[in-house]
């Protein structure tokens, strides 16, 4: 075996292993042995309890002492009790287990149900959140029993760290019953904790969390919305609209499941410093949160181009005009840049069921201001407007014919566009200049009125410039 010198003493790695190893085992035999006089205490040292000291592997001893020795101290070392501590992968979490003893125990309420709960159906693995829980528990006073089963019943461990906080805004509130206490915990309520504490906080702040306002939050499957709802409730805060009645009817007819949508329409809102009470309300009211994915397209686009306005935003609600949205938007935004947005303008676009062609209308104007003809000129829009289920036809009677629109020929074109056969008008100009004898056959008399003098056919038809 291979000597070594140190300071000139020599000496090997085998002799020092085995003083460590002595030293060890000396240690570990008095740490067991500790385990064993608490067992001996209670009067449970009985053959199979004395396992620990017989085990293959080393056991976290000191920590079981501790373990044993707060159960004794009121009582409830059982040989029951122990062995539950030993089996079940639980003994590794000895140490933790002790602390939540402790924590049990100050607020008086470590008893063998109590105990048997913790170190059941794996709740040990939460022992962090467990932990966490009870120290700001018995902080706000509020550590009983109820509390703390409803901690741990149900696999509801995992979510201790969030269940506590709502159990502690609760009871500021003076609302923390059974019935409260129960309806966080259950119907799978329980996994959205973290987002109904958010809500149960900001509800508090604003002064108006009651038993009414909690339980309309956790009824209905509004809970799995509660993420969405704590960002509405922090806008609403935040403009000064957060009361009783504008909470109420973010949960009322199924509102809460557009919630997510909500929030983007009231941060649009906000952006354009027209976040009030009667514009959000607007927007809940009369069906109209069913199409809140198609409102907040529709103000992104409005704020983009400057002009969300509260008339324009109460143009899109008003009306069931809401489904017809980010198109009415998008007509808005060419009157805007044609310089053409008047009140009446604005109205026209929507009235005698205008709105359902408001996305025709749209991409109409859109054309018209790439050709220049729109700016500032009331009289192309009134022709529109005039017969909207045209704006169609003219657009496609124009694209496929590559027509370069003026102001001359405008007027003509929209009435050829609103020709049922459109395609055989498209057909006919094709080749009018080749057999003029054809078209004559072909087109109605009212629409021969619209073609261009006979004198001008062929330079008329081979022109973009129809």
């Amino acid at each position: 075996m291979q000597s070594h010198t140190f300071f000139g003493i020599g000496f090997n790695f085998s002799d020092i292993d085995q003083l460590f190893k002595k030293d060890y085992d000396e240690r570990y035999a008095q740490e067991v042995s500790s385990v064993l006089k608490e067992l001996d205490n209670a009067g449970i040292l009985t053959p199979d309890n004395r396992k620990l000291s017989d085990t293959q592997y080393r056991l976290p001893a000191r920590a079981i002492t501790l373990v044993l020795k707060e159960l004794n101290s009121i009582g409830i070392l059982t040989s029951k009790n122990y062995q539950l501590l030993l089996q079940n992968g639980n003994v590794q979490y000895a140490l933790s287990i002790h602390c939540i003893l402790k924590d049990l125990n100050k607020a008086g309420i470590l008893t063998t149900e109590n105990y048997e709960l913790l170190l059941q159906n794996g709740n040990m693995q939460y022992e962090r959140d467990i932990s966490l829980a009870l120290h700001h528990l018995i902080k706000t006073e509020i550590l009983t029993t109820e509390n703390y089963q409803s901690l741990l019943q149900n696999g509801n461990a995992r979510y201790a760290s969030n269940i506590y906080s709502g159990f502690i805004t609760l009871s500021n509130a003076g609302i923390l019953t059974h019935d409260n206490r129960r309806l966080l915990v259950q119907n799978g309520n329980v996994q959205y904790a973290t987002f109904i504490s958010w809500v149960l906080t900001k509800l508090n702040d604003a002064g108006i969390l009651t038993t009414e306002n909690y339980q309309s939050l956790l009824q209905g499957g509004n809970a799995q919305y509660t993420e969405a709802i704590s960002s509405i409730l922090t806008k609403l805060n935040d403009a000064g609209i957060l009361t009783h009645d504008n909470y109420q009817l973010l949960l009322q007819n199924g509102n809460a499941q557009y919630a997510p949508e909500i929030f983007r329409v009231l941060k649009e809102l906000n952006k354009a410093e027209i976040l009030t009470s009667d514009n959000y309300r607007l927007l809940l009211q009369d069906g109209n949160a069913q199409y809140a994915p198609k409102m907040s397209r529709a103000l992104e686009e409005l704020n983009k181009a400057e002009i969300l306005t509260p008339d324009n935003y109460r143009l899109l609600l008003q009306d069931g005009n809401a489904q017809y949205a980010p198109e009415i938007s998008m007509a808005l935004k060419e009157l805007n840049k044609a310089e053409i947005l008047t009140s009446r303008n604005r109205r026209l676009l929507v009235q005698n069921g205008n709105a359902q062609y408001a996305r025709t209308i749209s991409l109409a104007l859109e054309e018209l201001n790439k050709s220049g003809i729109l700016y500032q000129n009331q009289n192309i829009f009134d022709t529109i407007l005039d017969n909207p289920k045209n704006a169609e036809n003219f657009l496609n009677f124009v694209q496929k014919n590559q027509i370069q629109i003026t102001s001359k020929n405008f007027f003509r074109l929209y009435k050829i566009g609103a020709y049922e056969k459109t395609s055989l008008v498209c057909q006919c100009l094709g080749s009018f200049w080749k057999k003029p004898q054809t078209i004559r056959q072909l087109l109605p008399e009212e629409l021969m009125s619209l073609l261009p003098p006979n004198d001008n056919i062929e330079s008329s038809v081979q022109s973009p410039n129809f």
